[in-house]
Parts: structure tokens; C-alpha cells; sequence
């Protein structure tokens, strides 16, 4: 089992869940909340954030597990194109008089 290190696409910590980009481009890898190690109580990842891993191949294709995040997010540049989906900017609503 190889090593590898990228950064997450999206993780949903209610869900548990999310996926990791593939650092040769490939199909995004799925990750579970159970594969995560770390110290802390509640195990999730923050978008952008490096990672560490090991792949496994599933019944529903490669997942990562053994996987360590680094304490601060990395800048890699966006991994995303433009057509990923990614939340609304937040509008600014004028202060209201009265």
C-alpha cells in the first residue's frame, strides 16, 4: 500500500463523509469519517485541507483510509473547475435606516 498526500474536495461532517481529490487526476476517493486519525473527539476534514493517505480498493471503487490531516489547511490552488458546484458568495444587504 502506497502513500499518498492531496487535498479535500468536500467533507459533510453530519454525514460523515466526503472525498479527497486524486492527485493523478482520476476519479475523486471517497472517505469516511471512520478512516480519519486523529486525536480529536469529532472526526472531519475542512475543504482544501492537506491530507495524507493510503487507497483501497472497494466494492464501489478506490476509498482512502490510514488518512492524516495536516493542522492547517494547504494552498495548493483551487482544485476545483468551474463547473464544481461551490456555495453562493454571500450577498451584502444594506444597513436599514430608521
Amino acid at each position: 500500500m502506497s502513500t499518498h498526500r492531496s487535498i479535500v474536495k468536500w467533507f459533510d461532517a453530519k454525514r460523515g463523509y466526503g472525498f479527497i481529490v486524486h492527485p493523478d487526476g482520476e476519479a475523486d476517493i471517497f472517505v469516511h469519517y471512520s478512516s480519519i486519525q486523529t486525536e480529536e473527539r469529532f472526526k472531519t476534514l475542512r475543504k482544501e485541507q492537506a491530507v495524507t493517505f493510503d487507497l483501497e480498493e472497494g466494492d464501489k471503487g478506490l476509498h482512502a483510509v490510514n488518512v492524516v490531516p495536516d493542522e492547517e489547511p494547504e494552498d495548493f490552488g483551487s482544485p476545483l473547475s468551474e463547473d464544481d458546484e461551490v456555495p453562493p458568495e454571500t450577498e451584502e444587504y444594506p444597513e436599514e435606516t430608521y
